[in-house]
């Protein structure tokens, strides 16, 4: 489960990396400047009800055009093979557990 106090952001925006991860904190890795391991491919397995890929990376759909198609158990934004809905785009609207959120419902992130 992602927990904010252990991600590092960008003007409100959780910071994520495509590199593999370093180490793991609560199921998730994370890449050694705190950015969060993603993948933009389908996910292999799952944890926590979120799709994760081989290596270890949260699987992401950076350009969601669609509204959420479900939501995980900490309230994070699915679509329909449990990849993760990151807007890199939009503004900020609101905040829900640290993490900052666009108007359609995609959690706000800078990918590098």
């Amino acid at each position: 489960m992602l927990n904010a106090s252990i991600c590092t952001f960008t003007n409100g925006r959780v910071n994520m990396s495509n590199a593999p991860p370093s180490h793991f904190s609560g199921g998730v890795g994370f890449f050694v400047n705190g950015a969060i391991a993603v993948s933009a491919g389908n996910p292999t397995h799952y944890h926590q009800g979120m799709g994760f890929a081989a290596n270890g990376d949260l699987c992401v759909d950076p350009a969601p055009a669609v509204p959420p198609d479900h939501f995980s158990q900490g309230g994070l934004p699915l679509d329909a093979n449990n990849r993760l809905y990151v807007n890199t785009l939009d503004p900020i609207t609101h905040y829900s557990h640290g993490f900052g959120f666009t108007a359609d419902g995609h959690l706000a992130g800078v990918i590098a």
